[in-house]
């Protein structure tokens, strides 16, 4: 089955299932085939497509959808803790609504009402990660930092082999040209 198939029967855009083969959630039946749109699908890509989707319309993220359709076990223990963490959140959503809902918002009269009636909520949430951890984007930039030095190492890596094959190319020219020159030398005076 090409990606239009498969688009047209999982109702998924084609950029969205080329999207999950780039990020090896499904793999096509050729995988040798660098392109999704070049690729032949199996019915069982069609599932795992469709779980992928509605997994992630319940926000899950990709890494723990690929360990999800990996295995039993990953996907029992995952599901169970985001089944927690949704329940928090939605606990967390309730307490909001509810501050929310019984203020009157329409009635304040000065700013400053607001202000005091906001300073005497009792709220025990917490805070947004961003007020807490003011440098919330560190952990993705060091591994954005790692990768890149990991690359460049590997880079010059790449230009040290590629000068050594290029070295050791030139030295057996040279001992080619110097073996081809001794044998003339031994071999001319039996020619002539």
């Amino acid at each position: 089955m090409d990606l239009g198939e498969v688009s047209s029967v999982t109702g998924l855009d084609k950029s969205t299932i080329a999207y999950y083969v780039d990020q090896k959630i499904v793999t096509p039946l050729y995988p040798h085939r660098r392109r999704a749109d070049e690729a032949e699908y199996a019915q069982e890509d069609l599932s795992k497509l469709k779980a992928c989707a509605n997994l992630r319309r319940l926000e899950l993220p990709l890494d723990q959808v690929r360990e999800v359709l990996g295995s039993r076990e990953s996907a029992a223990k995952i599901l169970v803790d985001y089944y927690g963490v949704l329940k928090k959140r939605l606990e967390n959503e309730q307490v909001r609504l509810g501050c929310l809902q019984h203020l009157d918002l329409g009635q304040f009269e000065d700013i400053s009402e607001i202000i005091d009636t906001f300073a005497e909520l009792k709220l025990d949430l917490p805070l947004p990660g961003r007020d807490t951890d003011h440098d919330a984007d560190r952990e993705r930039r060091l591994t954005f930092n790692k990768m890149r030095a990991e690359l460049y190492e590997l880079e010059t890596i790449r230009q040290q082999l590629s000068r050594s094959k290029s070295r050791y190319f030139r030295l057996m020219l040279i001992f080619l040209f110097l073996f081809i020159a001794c044998l003339g030398w031994i071999i001319s005076p039996y020619l002539f």
